[in-house]
């Protein structure tokens, strides 16, 4: 709960402001209270040269010179300061520009929605050398000043949208390289990364430098999305499990990211005749769900990745659920390349969980 005062009189940009801030708050789990002051006489007892005034504690912001929605975003953030911003599950959509890149901050935006989580649009800015006429080679030509001019001309034009559904998007601008920008975000509390699988070329090819290693690496939670995929509400999840310790381990926190959906769940056991009681695996489950029915089949297959898409097709699910120790990568049911098949193959969304740190 945030207390704002709001002093001024009701014009047009009073209102627009007041109500906006407190619709978009709302999006992320965030309660407003709002004390509004409209006399004159109490405006200037407190000493208030400007209207509106938001006013947190003794803190102030007034608008000046900048666009109502610019504004907004610079009182969206200060919210999102003082009501703890780290212990509020936050959305991290790394962005190239792409087609592909864009589809999945629109599915990180609906998803938040239903989650109430705040959302953080990440650039990452990396010099690549041209080939230039002389053939040597030269610096790019977009310089950094640029690309971040580019990147907070961005973030303002998606949060120009005057649409209560969407929430405020936050910017994040970084230089280096992706795959390790990404990786060390990843490691704040209460985050998950939405990306797609593949890049700025549109090539699933190119998701082996850089979403393969995020998918590996990340400390949090992955949701990859398919070039040509929409976001749904999950009516329908699938679950990939083999080693029973891990998915036991992994009920809460997958639980966690798909509960608001009351979605059916589906675990699915692959196995190659490796011990492992199913019925353990769903009565956990079952224990820390209240939403849609639990079923579980075991499936005993040579080529996982062809089988488990072909099972939630058959299923019309909408997520699948894959599982990942943090002390190795993909050891328990998916190596590397049997991740990156699996990702890719898929026509729908893949969610990577990491095992909890204990």
């Amino acid at each position: 709960m945030v207390d704002i005062t709001l002093y001024g009189t009701p014009t047009y940009t009073y209102k627009y402001l007041k109500e906006m801030l407190v619709v978009k708050s709302g999006l992320v789990g965030i309660d407003i209270t709002l004390n509004e002051v409209n006399d004159l006489d109490q405006i200037l007892e407190q000493n208030i040269s400007r209207v509106p005034t938001f006013q947190i504690g003794v803190e102030q912001k007034y608008i000046t010179d900048e666009s109502p929605n610019k504004f907004l975003q610079d009182l969206y953030q200060w919210v999102l300061e003082k009501e703890n911003y780290e212990n509020m599950m936050k959305i991290i959509v790394p962005i190239d520009y792409s087609d592909a890149s864009m589809n999945a901050l629109e599915y990180a935006i609906e998803y938040g929605r239903k989650i109430g989580a705040a959302i953080r649009v990440l650039h990452v800015y990396n010099p690549k050398p041209i080939q230039s006429s002389e053939n040597l080679i030269s610096p790019e030509f977009i310089t950094e000043d640029v690309a971040r001019e580019k990147f907070d001309k961005h973030i303002s034009k998606l949060n120009d949208r005057n649409d209560s559904k969407h929430p405020l998007i936050e910017g994040q601008f970084e230089v280096g390289f992706a795959a390790e920008v990404i990786i060390e975000e990843s490691n704040a509390s209460n985050t998950l990364l939405i990306m797609s699988n593949s890049g700025a070329s549109g090539i699933k090819k190119i998701f082996g430098s850089v979403s393969t290693k995020i998918a590996n690496q990340a400390s949090c939670p992955v949701i990859m999305i398919p070039t040509q995929g929409s976001y749904k509400p999950y009516r329908n999840i699938v679950y990939a499990g083999k080693n029973q310790e891990l998915d036991l381990d992994l009920a809460k926190s997958a639980i966690k990211l798909i509960k608001n959906f009351e979605p059916n769940l589906h675990l699915v056991h692959v196995t190659n005749n490796s011990k492992y009681d199913i019925e353990l695996i769903q009565d956990k489950w079952q224990e820390n769900y209240n939403g849609g029915s639990v079923t579980s089949v075991t499936l005993e297959v040579n080529e996982v990745s062809g089988k488990i898409n072909e099972y939630a097709q058959s299923k019309n699910a909408e997520l699948i659920i894959i599982a990942r120790e943090n002390k190795s990568l993909l050891q328990t049911l998916f190596n590397k390349d049997m991740l990156k098949k699996i990702i890719i193959d898929a026509n729908l969304p893949v969610l990577i969980i990491s095992q909890p740190n204990h």
